[in-house]
């Protein structure tokens, strides 16, 4: 199989900030980071498909429009205060409609014109369940470390399995959603190391002290790492080659945790 290169997540990722290069989100929003490592995951489910390459690519496109949609809202909750200075309730709730109105709409545009009445199905599912269980979250309606690492991991992960689940392809599913979730995990870890700020530290901290909730994330990131090295040695042999890059990146994650760990 073909792994997936930097010059092919650099298309996907140049053709969705187009759609996102609107005045008014440019003035008042930062647009959302754009997970290189769920446009590789993607392509390489898709690999596994006879799909010609431009459906391949809207499939994607479209796929990454819906995770922009939900990251656009988490910046307007996050951002809100500090960019508009007017009521909050009521210009949230519009500047919510407007993003999540834009993305999805480009969204279904985008999977009507391959008539996949199947797929929009299953993504708007897995929009759902992503949105109840953001809610478990925020509601602080989690009982269990396991519990927490559920929602966080279906949260990250539920868009590109449900592309697979499509497909019939469950051989990368424990990794995606693995990767994505120590992904997560580490960028928790580095936001709160720099600016205090940690929605899953403000979790951990409810029945822990500060120091110990940090050190909890810590055990759960070298954990998730250790599975995945596992998961990773074992894969398949049509991913020999997505092998070699995973293991590469994950030696160089681990690398960059000491260092965090160090300065932190």
């Amino acid at each position: 199989m073909v792994v997936v290169n930097s010059n092919y997540t650099t298309l996907i990722k140049n053709k969705l900030n187009e759609y996102s290069n609107h005045p008014f989100l440019n003035k008042y929003f930062d647009v959302p980071e754009i997970s290189s490592d769920k446009i590789v995951f993607l392509k390489t489910i898709l690999d596994q498909t006879e799909l010609t390459e431009p459906k391949k690519e809207n499939y994607i496109l479209a796929t990454m429009l819906i995770q922009t949609a939900l990251d656009a809202h988490e910046l307007v909750t996050n951002e809100l205060d500090k960019k508009i200075n007017i009521t909050k309730n009521k210009r949230q709730k519009q500047l919510n409609i407007l993003v999540g109105d834009l993305y999805s709409g480009l969204f279904y545009e985008m999977l009507a014109q391959l008539h996949d009445i199947q797929m929009i199905n299953v993504l708007a599912g897995a929009i759902k369940e992503i949105n109840e269980r953001k809610m478990t979250l925020y509601h602080n309606d989690v009982h269990s470390i396991n519990q927490l690492l559920e929602e966080i991991k279906r949260i990250e992960s539920l868009l590109v399995t449900s592309v697979s689940e499509v497909f019939h392809i469950s051989s990368l599913r424990e990794i995606i959603e693995n990767w994505l979730l120590m992904k997560k995990l580490m960028r928790e870890q580095y936001h709160y190391y720099q600016k205090k700020e940690s929605r899953i530290i403000t979790l951990l901290s409810e029945h822990n002290e500060p120091s110990h909730a940090i050190r909890m994330l810590e055990n759960m990131i070298s954990r998730i790492s250790h599975t995945l090295e596992s998961y990773i040695t074992h894969l398949p042999v049509q991913y020999v080659e997505l092998k070699k890059v995973l293991l590469e990146d994950l030696r160089q994650l681990a690398k960059e945790q000491e260092l965090l760990l160090e300065e932190g």
